[in-house]
């Protein structure tokens, strides 16, 4: 019967709705988009929904699509953590197994957020359980994926070892100058419209720019770490960063003159 019905899927229906039984076993690489209708709490379960479509043989990039309450703090701040400290959605492959490799097992993950859920009442108590959680979590990743890497070079020859770091160092090379290209394009776009510090990489947003009314004004940092509460972390994903990019894309060039 599952069968029949994922071949009705590829050849005729256009849609396919599901139960949780159908993140196992199946195989969807036909198929490039995927609605949760509901986001379970343990990341890996959402791990395997996306692997069934994320897969060898998959032509085209997968979309996922998430419903979420926004008037509901505690759904938010679970999205957050899923998205930005398991980076699942990231489209970055093999980034999210690092990352889920660190935790051995979601079902503690799923106590805690289901404890959250039944024993806090205000939005102050969800707001500090979950910044708790997520120290947590970013000390037990961060120790986990340390020891990891230490293993692995110790298992490796001198040759891998060499090619490890001749990566490593171009993916940081390319990090960097991402971010440099990023910081000179918002330093342009927020001309006059933010005060700009160069050598923090960071300024101060005190007017909402009018091509991103729903931005929060305050200060922004381009930095890879959350630098608190104080400051917006500022990076491509963000959307201040989008509306910059897209702005930037929008804006007459006039003609220019290179002298030989």
């Amino acid at each position: 019967m599952r069968s029949a019905l994922v071949e009705q899927f590829r050849s005729a229906a256009k849609i396919m709705i599901a139960t949780e039984a159908a993140a196992e076993g199946i195989n969807l690489q036909f198929c490039s988009m995927i609605v949760n209708y509901d986001l379970p709490w343990n990341p890996q379960r959402i791990e395997q929904r996306i692997g069934r479509c994320h897969r060898y043989g998959q032509r085209y990039d997968v979309v996922v699509i998430n419903f979420l309450n926004q008037a509901n703090a505690a759904d938010q701040r679970v999205f957050e953590l899923l998205a930005e400290k398991f980076r699942l959605f990231s489209g970055v492959f093999g980034a999210s197994d690092e990352v889920l490799g660190a935790i051995e097992s979601g079902v503690d993950f799923e106590r805690r957020i289901v404890s959250i859920y039944q024993e806090c009442r205000t939005t102050e108590a969800i707001e500090a359980e979950f910044t708790q959680l997520r120290l947590e979590l970013d000390a037990e990743i961060s120790e986990t994926m340390k020891d990891t890497r230490k293993k692995l070079l110790e298992h490796f020859d001198t040759e891998v070892h060499d090619r490890l770091r001749v990566s490593l160092a171009e993916s940081s090379e390319f990090i960097d100058r991402s971010e440099e290209q990023l910081w000179r394009v918002t330093a342009h776009v927020l001309d006059g419209q933010a005060q700009i510090d160069h050598a923090t990489r960071s300024f101060d947003l005190n007017h909402v720019p009018s091509f991103a009314p729903d931005i929060p004004a305050g200060r922004y940092r381009l930095s890879r770490n959350d630098d608190g509460d104080q400051i917006h972390r500022y990076r491509r994903q963000h959307p201040l960063a989008i509306a910059v990019i897209e702005r930037a894309a929008s804006l007459d060039a006039p003609p220019g003159h290179l002298g030989l």
